[in-house]
């Protein structure tokens, strides 16, 4: 997804890579109902925010890094509310980096 770009630039191609335009839920959704394996969201702070709002996120995975940082960008925004999770995997590695894996907590 892109609020600027045209195309997708040859550098950021990865496989089928595709550059959305519009509403990015509704894309989403289509992809979902179509056959194949899983869409993955890399390094897209406002996409990733707006999916469990939009009830589209499956799974959230995080690396948490062992640094105390003073400022940054929120990953959800308020306007998200709360969206309940369950922790369905993690491990640990040996630079103290987590990773995480979470689901949509049932209702």
């Amino acid at each position: 997804m892109s609020r600027t770009l045209a195309r997708v630039r040859p550098t950021c191609e990865v496989g089928n890579s595709t550059l959305i335009s519009g509403d990015a839920s509704d894309h989403l959704r289509r992809l979902k109902s179509e056959p194949g394996k899983d869409i993955s969201i890399t390094v897209s702070g406002t996409l990733v925010g707006s999916l469990p709002r939009d009830n589209v996120l499956d799974e959230l995975r995080l690396l948490v890094h062992p640094v105390v940082v003073r400022s940054g960008q929120r990953l959800f925004e308020e306007s998200v509310g709360q969206v309940p999770l369950e922790l369905v995997e993690s491990r640990t590695f040996s630079t103290g980096v987590l990773y995480l894996t979470y689901q949509p907590a049932a209702a």
